[in-house]
């Protein structure tokens, strides 16, 4: 119930903005002061919430990085529902700030509505605590790589400017925080990249997505295993890899309507990328290789492909700004406003449209119920 008061009073809040003619940033300011709210009380909804609570009072159990490790035992005498606090108002800032930044104030609503409706962002996002912690700190390596107007450098040397330096502060934390962060390396490649896609590279895109159906991660198993001993600790990450490995072979079930809105995201995308500025650019880039990427990762490896579809809430009102075509717009914006409310509707409304992830969301229990079903989520499906 209160999680659908919290959408009615986003809603609410984004007619009174428009009303106001995107002036009144009080209004913008209520709905990401909501979303932190919502954030910071929930209470084992999501599939990890008892992990997350579990470990952080037995962290000497946990295969967490040191930065995490540090914050943890930092805060635990305040106890996790404080610290979920303080890191959701970090992450709930985030997002405001590079909505104003990056996103036209007409347009800011559907990025937000699209990441509050779709289940595949802001619940996941609750889920995976400790990982939307360094995703947010990924944001603030896009902030300081393609948004930060200063030019201030160290030491009067003009190639090394202070904030690039924070992009790689940003990126080292976010890695010590959680290990899949270094996907925020791609930003710092986009960074270099100035040419824009041509109709021939888009074939060549849509090709490459279209085949990414079929590609075969598992084929390359001792590469990944080369790279996950590199980068993390194998003991422990390496049954990623054999988890890519059966889920390659179970598929990914996902709806016609879902795949449809993901291709015309896209075309789209690749159609109009001439017309984002430089400066959007890179979000553009994000967005294509998570797209592809998304047919590729399966398991745990999937959350890899966060670091890039996170980009999506900007991208696309972003893109529905530059599309001067009426009825393509329309087009578009239906799609990307119909999707997330499905998604909604079937995890909300529906019982033979949930998955272990979704089965606690209609419920949304929060710190402050008196009675709350603390069953695994796997433990719910079974009894259907």
């Amino acid at each position: 119930m209160i999680y659908h008061i919290f959408v009615l009073f986003s809603i609410v809040c984004f007619y009174l903005y428009y009303k106001e003619g995107y002036r009144k940033d009080i209004y913008l300011k209520l709905v990401f002061f909501a979303m932190f709210v919502i954030f910071s009380i929930e209470y084992y909804t999501t599939q990890d919430y008892s992990v997350y609570y579990y470990g952080f009072y037995h962290a000497s159990s946990e295969h967490w990085e040191s930065l995490y490790m540090f914050l943890v035992k930092l805060f635990n005498p305040i106890g996790f529902v404080a610290f979920n606090g303080l890191c959701s108002a970090f992450e709930i800032f985030t997002l405001y700030f590079l909505f104003r930044k990056i996103v036209p104030p007409k347009y800011i609503w559907i990025g937000v509505m699209f990441f509050i409706l779709n289940t595949n962002y802001l619940f996941l996002y609750m889920n995976v605590k400790r990982q939307f912690l360094a995703m947010a700190l990924i944001m603030w390596v896009a902030y300081f790589l393609f948004y930060s107007r200063s030019n201030k450098t160290f030491f009067s040397i003009n190639f090394v400017k202070r904030k690039h330096f924070y992009a790689i502060i940003c990126l080292f934390s976010g890695v010590m925080i959680h290990s899949s962060a270094y996907m925020g390396l791609f930003l710092f490649l986009f960074f270099f990249i100035k040419k824009r896609i041509s109709i021939p590279f888009v074939i060549v895109l849509i090709s490459i997505y279209f085949a990414s159906f079929t590609f075969r991660l598992s084929d390359y198993m001792k590469i990944l295993n080369a790279i996950i001993a590199y980068t993390t600790d194998s003991n422990y990450y390496s049954a990623y890899a054999l988890q890519q490995q059966d889920y390659e072979v179970e598929g990914r079930i996902v709806t016609f309507f879902y795949q449809s809105f993901d291709f015309l995201l896209l075309a789209l995308l690749l159609i109009y990328n001439r017309k984002f500025t430089n400066r959007e650019y890179p979000l553009v880039l994000s967005s294509i290789i998570g797209l592809i990427l998304f047919n590729i990762f399966f398991g745990n490896f999937f959350r890899l492909n966060f670091y890039l579809s996170m980009f999506n809430v900007f991208t696309i009102p972003l893109l529905i700004s530059k599309i001067k075509s009426k009825y393509i717009r329309l087009i578009f914006l239906v799609f990307a406003v119909a999707m997330p409310v499905k998604l909604y509707y079937n995890a909300m409304f529906t019982k033979d449209k949930t998955s272990y992830m979704t089965a606690k969301y209609k419920y949304f229990y929060t710190i402050f119920d008196s009675k709350v079903d603390k069953r695994d989520m796997y433990d719910m499906i079974r009894e259907k």
